[in-house]
């Protein structure tokens, strides 16, 4: 929403976007899609937005998460800093505006948290040079993901540029991951 070529006029950090990729899995599942053959690949934003939308499904293939942040008040005071030394003091109020006029409560935005409760194989990928979000934010989240995960840190690529530093390396490690996620045993059925 409101990124990229999406339409929108506001960014709500995965609060909201979350429920449209929840969308394409139930519309895909409706189509006759088994959810263990549904995965997603996101950048950035789009890989929080997979670790939200995913904690919350059950039984997908898995998922490639590209550079994604661990915690958005974290992301939110470093950026603030950046700016003005005096700008972190505005954050705690513009959150609360956010939840008055809007009804967004961007502080549940918590992939940390949400990622230990994503039951799918994962695979994050970070540049090992990106400067926007630093690596240290998959390894935190590959820290706290339980079960089938993977950490792929790409030497010189920066922020989602994974792809472009490494092409076809990295077309090999997500096609591979795809094809193990997809091949993993399922679950018992509960009596």
């Amino acid at each position: 929403r409101a990124h990229g070529h999406s339409q929108g006029s506001r960014i709500w950090f995965g609060f909201e976007e979350r429920t449209d990729l929840q969308g394409a899995i139930d519309y895909l599942a409706a189509m006759g899609v088994p959810r263990r053959r549904i995965g997603a690949l996101g950048f950035s934003l789009g890989a929080v937005i997979s670790i939200m939308a995913a904690s919350e499904e059950e039984g997908l293939a898995g998922l490639v998460l590209d550079s994604p942040f661990a915690s958005l008040m974290e992301m939110a005071q470093r950026e603030m800093s950046r700016r003005s030394s005096m700008s972190r003091i505005f954050l705690p109020g513009m959150m609360l505006m956010g939840r008055v006029l809007y009804g967004v409560d961007l502080s549940s935005v918590r992939p940390l948290e949400a990622v230990r409760r994503v039951d799918c194989p994962l695979l994050f990928v970070h540049g090992a040079e990106d400067m926007m979000v630093d690596p240290s934010h998959s390894e935190r989240l590959y820290d706290a993901a339980e079960g089938d995960k993977e950490l792929w840190l790409v030497p010189e690529a920066r922020h989602a540029q994974g792809y472009n530093t490494r092409p076809a390396e990295y077309v090999e490690r997500v096609a591979a991951f795809f094809d193990r996620a997809r091949q993993r045993p399922q679950p018992a059925a509960l009596p």
